[in-house]
């Protein structure tokens, strides 16, 4: 069948291939509505091959000398269109360069919280410093303070008595709970894990 162009279609105001295949739909079920036999049906179907073929090519077919129009319409654009693309492209432009600033505050705000997480741990860390700095400097002074008073007994006791001390030092047992007696002295005045920290860092 003829080929039917886009300002043929719009002439006609419909598409002619469908038209013609509704046509024949229609034809064909008043036929099947009527009881029509089968060599009718052929019948009807060799005609309209023929007429669709050979009749409606021309029937649907401007003449040479037609000269296309478009269709009057009562929508009519009057506005400046370039204007409105050239607005558009400007909040487009605008929206983007707003998301970009959004986006670099956003990664400002970023760095400061990620800072400021810093800051508090470097923060907690001092703290923590100079509590075992404070308890350090407590045990220091207490066992300094232990061993002064040791050489002030043995100073003051001279002669038969310090060597008896040495002796009964001598011994495991008597060795080992005066090391008990001064290490729980020691811990009454700070814990283990300020030993522990002040030994470490020695």
């Amino acid at each position: 069948m003829h080929s039917i162009e886009t300002d043929e279609i719009e002439f006609f105001g419909f598409i002619p291939s469908c038209f013609i295949k509704e046509l024949k739909e229609n034809i064909i079920q008043t036929l099947n509505e009527n009881n029509a036999d089968e060599e009718t049906l052929k019948l009807f179907e060799k005609n309209f091959y023929i007429f669709e073929n050979f009749v409606l090519r021309n029937v649907f077919r401007f003449p040479v000398s037609f000269k296309f129009e478009r269709k009057i319409t009562d929508l009519r654009i009057e506005e400046n269109v370039q204007k409105k693309i050239n607005e558009y492209l400007r909040l487009v432009k605008e929206e983007t360069s707003i998301i970009r600033e959004k986006q670099i505050f956003q990664n400002k705000l970023d760095i400061q919280k990620y800072k400021y997480n810093e800051y508090l741990q470097i923060n907690k860390i001092e703290k923590e410093m100079d509590n075992l700095l404070d308890s350090s400097i407590k045990m220091v002074n207490y066992v300094q303070s232990v061993s002064e008073m040791r050489d002030t007994f043995l100073k003051s006791n001279c002669g038969k008595n310090n060597t008896d001390l040495y002796k009964m030092m001598e011994h495991k047992e008597i060795r080992n709970n005066v090391y008990k007696n001064e290490l729980k002295e020691l811990l009454e005045k700070a814990n283990i894990e300020d030993f522990q920290r002040f030994i470490k860092n020695l």
